[in-house]
């Protein structure tokens, strides 16, 4: 797992994964883009496998350089109604206040 302040300019939060491909003693490797930074190209690889038959393949699982969606919070057993994933600061603060009973206060930065 790499994070951003540690990997390369443009790629963010990165999710490598390796598990046993067959009985042949290979492996399949998954690599997730977990975060978008921006529009990126597609994944390359440079095949340097001397075994017979190796290979490498790329599959683009799914395009998703946006996000969306809503989520809801619980707290002390009170839930908020759905709270769009772009909400403001003081519409998450209103929220809180009035989805969740027991606050008196909440400060949303």
């Amino acid at each position: 797992r790499f994070d951003r302040d540690r990997s390369e300019a443009g790629i963010g939060l990165v999710e490598v994964t390796r598990e046993r491909f067959e009985t042949s003693g290979g492996f399949r490797w998954h690599v997730t883009f977990a975060s978008s930074i921006g529009m990126a190209g597609s994944l390359t690889a440079v095949n340097r496998l001397v075994s017979k038959g190796a290979e490498i393949e790329i599959d683009v699982v799914r395009h998703a350089n946006s996000i969306g969606g809503s989520f809801a919070l619980n707290f002390l057993g009170n839930t908020t109604r759905r709270i769009p994933h772009d909400a403001t600061a003081a519409d998450l603060q209103y929220i809180l206040m009035h989805d969740i009973e027991p606050l008196t206060s909440a400060h949303v930065l």
